[in-house]
């Protein structure tokens, strides 16, 4: 397997694309390199071949896999650091969120943002990776429903920002819709979003 380093990749100007392009075993988007250059020093650079060491995994495989997450990162990017405030960002493995995210009682809600918070403050960093903050609670969310009732991660109650419901959840946004007015809340659209109305009044306090 061949490793090189996101910022060597970028600055060769290779073609990349989802298949062949892997952060810490996960896939990422074509062009989400030249952000990453400054943030993730690693990737695998390699064309998935089935049932090899890059052959694609379950939800609950990606959730598991930690690879040498966490670690905290130094931005070097002028831009990644007038975005975030901070020279220091934490990166952390997809079982922190799944593990916060059980946290939350039925009633109550968190925010990916609350969660970022919460783990930068955990390992002393200015800031939490948003982008695989992201991946990773998406990937708790669908390896929960990937577990049929086993072992469930609310993910349901974790919203995004302001109070937003996720359309990259299982099922969608009805799914997610569904379940929270289940638990007593109320949904609201605005515009084109939907969103639990007066969430921060309901917003879990993790300890």
């Amino acid at each position: 397997m061949r490793i090189q380093t996101v910022k060597s990749l970028y600055q060769k100007k290779k073609k990349l694309s989802r298949e062949t392009i892997k952060i810490a075993g996960w896939p990422v988007r074509r062009g989400i390199y030249a952000v990453l250059a400054g943030v993730l020093p690693l990737c695998y650079h390699c064309k998935e071949k089935k049932g090899g060491p890059l052959a694609k995994k379950t939800y609950n495989e990606k959730l598991n896999f930690s690879g040498d997450l966490p670690k905290v990162e130094t931005l070097t990017s002028p831009k990644l650091i007038e975005r975030n405030k901070t020279t220091t960002m934490v990166i952390v493995p997809p079982l922190e969120y799944d593990g916060l995210m059980k946290k939350v009682p039925k009633g109550k809600v968190t925010t990916i943002d609350r969660m970022m918070s919460y783990m930068a403050a955990k390992y002393k960093a200015g800031c939490a990776c948003p982008m695989t903050a992201g991946i990773f609670v998406n990937i708790a969310a669908n390896a929960s429903e990937e577990r049929a009732g086993k072992n469930i991660t609310p993910w349901w109650r974790a919203l995004k920002k302001d109070g937003q419901l996720n359309e990259k959840y299982p099922g969608g946004i009805e799914s997610q819709k569904t379940r929270l007015e289940q638990e007593g809340h109320k949904v609201i659209q605005k515009g084109k979003r939907c969103l639990v109305e007066n969430y921060e009044k309901k917003l879990c306090a993790f300890v």
